[in-house]
């Protein structure tokens, strides 16, 4: 129950920065596009956007120019990742799933 309430309130608050990323769940030969739409504040400061994998690995790591970015996944096992997006001292959290 913890899990699933931590799950809601972190996708409530990547919800309020706009983050999100498609598709979810990636399929295997994919990648996945992130975008952080919804806070004027989250575009106009900078973002670092970071992909961790479900042990806490930095897969990816990037300061995007605009507010997208593609990621691709393709040559990365299935399994949980996470996008994390910082800005100042704000950081929020994004779940994605990697599929076969």
């Amino acid at each position: 129950q913890d899990s699933v309430r931590e799950d809601k309130e972190a996708a409530s608050t990547a919800a309020q920065w706009g983050l999100q990323a498609w598709p979810n769940p990636v399929q295997a030969r994919g990648g996945a596009e992130i975008t952080i739409t919804g806070a004027p504040s989250a575009i106009e400061e900078p973002v670092m956007l970071t992909l961790l994998d479900n042990t806490g690995r930095i897969i990816i790591k990037e300061q995007p120019i605009t507010n997208r970015l593609k990621i691709e996944l393709a040559g990365y096992p299935s399994g949980v990742y996470y996008i994390q997006a910082r800005r100042g001292k704000e950081q929020v959290f994004y779940k994605i799933v990697k599929t076969e």
